[in-house]
């Protein structure tokens, strides 16, 4: 099967591609660019069976980079028209351009999937077991920019809080919900990264720094919590094989963008913790806001805590 898909967020794409291969979790996975593999490498791997008879997933990403006088995109068409059935092709690219000659052709022969950024869509539908009303969705997305990131984590917070079936007012939202600091500081960049190296002491410096400017510990979570989801995106972008200026022009990674010079940065963390790392931080982070909120964590001081233990 053959697919095109057009994403606006990444996030999107991430969780449409991971339902997608819990589907079909006996499948292989091979990841391509247009950018630094050719497409010969492609229609070679989807055209080899494997030794262990297992089905596969290919993806073929940047797909708009394809030129429509190349040989390679008349051996891609040739291959659409007749696909191997036992593997999933996938085309992807967030630049999409459905008026390209390319994409056109790819099209007449694949499923078009478009992943569109709604907030107030995605944010229904994450909370779609659930009683709220469209001003409390409306309070959801003041508190996170409507960026799709946070209000997934948001979102996640809530139906832990909540049974199903059961009203989210306005009063949980507060409770329970991180309300997204507007602007970027070098300090917070600094402390995500010492928490990344797990140096506990220049950590612990930064922490009291940002005491300096009455940053209470539930605020600041909330703030580490969310440059590491954005490092979680730029770790997965760069094995797409995404540049950090293409990484930086999507207003999707961060809202609003993060400049290429910030990007490059962060990817230099990349070097001291790997995809597994960050879930493991996101995840400490997360339960640590959620004590903080709903008051079960009763030290003073509970972040100058888990900084003294890294």
């Amino acid at each position: 099967m053959n697919y095109l898909v057009k994403y606006t967020s990444y996030i999107l794409y991430d969780k449409w591609f991971n339902d997608l291969k819990n589907k079909n979790k006996d499948y292989n996975v091979s990841t391509y660019s247009i950018s630094s593999n050719t497409v010969n490498d492609v229609l070679e791997d989807l055209n080899t069976y494997s030794l262990f008879g297992n089905n596969k997933i290919v993806v073929l990403d940047d797909i708009m980079m394809l030129n429509d006088t190349s040989s390679d995109f008349k051996s891609l068409i040739n291959y659409l028209k007749n696909p191997n059935k036992d593997y999933i092709f996938i085309m992807v690219d967030s630049n999409l351009n459905n008026t390209r000659k390319t994409i056109k052709e790819i099209k007449k022969y694949s499923n078009y999937v478009f992943l569109e950024d709604n907030p107030l869509n995605f944010l229904s539908s994450r909370l779609k077991d659930y009683k709220i009303s469209m001003i409390n969705k409306n309070l959801i997305l003041s508190y996170t920019n409507n960026n799709i990131d946070s209000i997934d984590n948001e979102c996640n917070k809530l139906i832990e809080y909540k049974d199903k079936g059961e009203e989210i007012t306005k009063e949980d939202i507060e409770n329970v919900c991180y309300k997204r600091l507007d602007d970027y500081t070098p300090l917070a960049f600094s402390l995500t990264s010492n928490i990344a190296k797990k140096d506990s002491y220049n950590a612990l410096k930064d922490y009291l720094e940002f005491k300096k400017y009455n940053v209470d510990d539930q605020a600041l979570t909330g703030l580490i919590e969310s440059e590491l989801r954005v490092l979680k995106i730029i770790a997965k972008m760069k094995d797409l094989g995404y540049s950090d200026s293409e990484i930086s022009s999507n207003k999707h990674v961060s809202n609003p963008p993060i400049s290429s010079g910030r990007v490059y940065v962060m990817s230099k963390l990349l070097r001291y913790v790997n995809e597994k790392d960050i879930n493991s931080l996101i995840h400490s982070f997360y339960n640590l806001d959620l004590s903080i909120k709903n008051g079960t964590n009763i030290s003073d001081n509970p972040l100058e805590l888990f900084l003294l233990n890294l």
